[in-house]
Order: C-alpha cells, then structure tokens, then sequence
C-alpha cells in the first residue's frame, strides 16, 4: 500500500473512532470540555485579535475605491494604427528570401 493509500486509511480510521468516542461520552464530560474551551484566556485573546484584524481589513477594503473611470490606456490604444499591408516590392523581396532558404537547406544536405 502506497502513501496515499494509508493517508486515506488513516483519515478513516481516525473519523471512525472520534465518532465512536464522541458517542460514548457523557452529556456533562462534554460540557466541561466546552466550558474550558470557552473560559480559557488565551482563547479568549487570540479570538479577539482576530476580530480586531478583520475589522482593521474590512476598514482598508473599503477605502479602496472600487469603481476606477481611467480609460486613458484605452484612448492611447485607440492611436495605435495597425497596418499589415505590404507593398509589391516588400512581397518580392520576401519570395527571394524563401527561395533563398529553401537553397540553403538543400545545399546542407
């Protein structure tokens, strides 16, 4: 069996049993783990800097502006000419260098 395979055994395993020992423990063991849980100061105060952190964001999140109306990159676009034209001078010259080549590569053979 793979890695993968005893990962996934494993993950099995473990949800089976913290299912079966959660069923097996009594209503008032499971309220006083909860009630540490909850009367536990370091909780208490890494809790409360994560809601101070969230709310410092959600402020700068807001700040930000979230309708931007500079189109001034689009109007420079406009400017742009795009001209794929050729004259009858330029297509001969790109015929001769084609011939060219494809001499060359019979000539290296």
């Amino acid at each position: 069996m793979g890695k993968k395979g005893s990962f996934l055994v494993g993950g099995i395993l473990g949800f089976g049993l913290g299912i079966l020992a959660s069923a097996f423990l009594s209503d008032d063991v499971s309220s006083n783990i909860k009630g540490k849980i909850t009367d536990n100061d370091m909780f208490k105060t890494l809790k409360e800097k994560y809601d101070q952190r969230t709310e410092d964001l959600k402020e700068q999140m807001t700040e930000i502006p979230s309708n931007i109306n500079d189109d001034s990159e689009l109007k420079d676009f406009d400017d742009i000419i795009i001209d794929n034209t050729q004259s009858s001078s330029e297509k001969v010259d790109d015929n001769q260098h084609i011939s060219d080549d494809i001499l060359d590569l019979k000539n290296e053979e």
